[in-house]
């Protein structure tokens, strides 16, 4: 029995291929819908199956392939609340996700229940493999956490939504995980144990390291359910930097006109601030904007994730030396999630 947490880009080619090959119970978590910006890289969905649940349209899919198996669908975000439930039934676990505080929950929750994790991760033109938490031949289990013990500060996170990524890449490393997946259940081959696999799809260059084993870790992971569940994964996900600020913040000097907010998306991205004046100047044209810039008050920028605001303050801390400036953090993404109105 396998769960594939994630039913999107990876999670596709990797509940396809397992269902074609008789995998005997697969088990698929998500709790997002089918957007139509999807249908490029998850070509499990078609366009009748926009606004459905990706886990119920998945698994309707998969039962009509394979109607020998079981299917369970579960349409819920895995989270340090339900993790431990809902992947202990399993004998496998494949982390279809593309975010990092999932990734370290699932890799935490593994870790614990002692359940082998087939990781993948893609971004722009490249994608990652490698299986954590199975004992290699001399007895040794890495983790997620051995290979990034501590998350990538907020600048230097990126998704699919926010850099884009080639239809195909996810569909490539999402089969080489199903195939890490049949190679471990069959017992054939040599699997990526301990080991992570890069490649480039440009250019098909790639690289394999192997991931250190250490006895004694030097980072602090939970060591059971109850530290699991009320470990802060946000926080240690997500910490600020000394050019962020909380959206409240931002929001109230905005208010009070000691600053300036400054959406560096592109215009046509969604959705639009209305609440607060704000002024629009994409991070592709910033330079040559500076004059609307010059205001005399502190400049705060905004984005979807956060990242391209902090890239706006880099490009432009030589250029307007005398002013200070801010990057909101999570962007527009956290202030929806916190649910602050823009």
């Amino acid at each position: 029995s396998v769960l594939v947490i994630g039913a999107g880009g990876l999670g596709c080619p990797i509940l396809q291929y397992l269902a074609a090959a008789g995998v005997g119970t697969i088990g698929i978590m998500d709790g997002d819908t089918v957007e139509l910006s999807n249908l490029h890289r998850q070509v499990l969905y078609n366009m009748d199956d926009i606004g459905s649940l990706k886990a119920l349209a998945a698994a309707s899919k998969l039962q009509a392939m394979n109607d020998e198996i079981i299917i369970k669908a579960k349409a819920e975000t895995l989270n340090q609340g339900n993790a431990f439930e809902s992947i202990q039934p399993y004998d496998m676990v494949i982390d279809g996700t593309d975010n990092f505080v999932s990734r370290y929950v699932i890799n935490d929750a593994c870790a614990i229940l002692k359940k082998p994790l087939i990781y993948g991760a893609v971004m722009k033109f490249e994608g990652q493999v490698a299986i954590f938490n199975t004992p290699d031949s001399q007895g040794n289990a890495c983790n997620y956490r051995d290979l990034f013990p501590t998350a990538p500060v907020n600048s230097e996170q990126f998704s699919c939504n926010a850099t884009g990524v080639i239809g195909t890449v996810p569909g490539i490393i999402g089969m080489m995980q199903a195939n890490e997946a049949i190679k471990l259940i069959t017992g054939i081959g040599n699997p990526l144990i301990n080991q992570l696999l890069t490649i480039n799809l440009l250019d098909y260059s790639s690289y394999k390291i192997e991931i250190p084993f250490t006895e004694n870790k030097a980072y602090a992971m939970p060591s059971d359910r109850a530290t699991l569940e009320s470990f802060d994964y946000e926080w240690f996900c997500n910490q600020m930097q000394d050019d962020e600020i909380n959206a409240e913040t931002a929001l109230e000097w905005v208010k009070s006109d000691a600053a300036i907010l400054i959406d560096v998306r592109e215009p046509s991205e969604a959705p639009q601030i209305t609440l607060y004046p704000s002024v629009k100047c994409p991070l592709s044209t910033i330079n040559d904007n500076l004059d609307i810039l010059k205001t005399g008050q502190k400049l705060i920028f905004v984005c979807a994730s956060g990242s391209r605001s902090l890239k706006a303050i880099q490009q432009l801390k030589p250029m307007l030396p005398d002013y200070e400036m801010f990057s909101i953090h999570g962007g527009l993404t956290r202030m929806t999630q916190d649910q602050i109105s823009f």
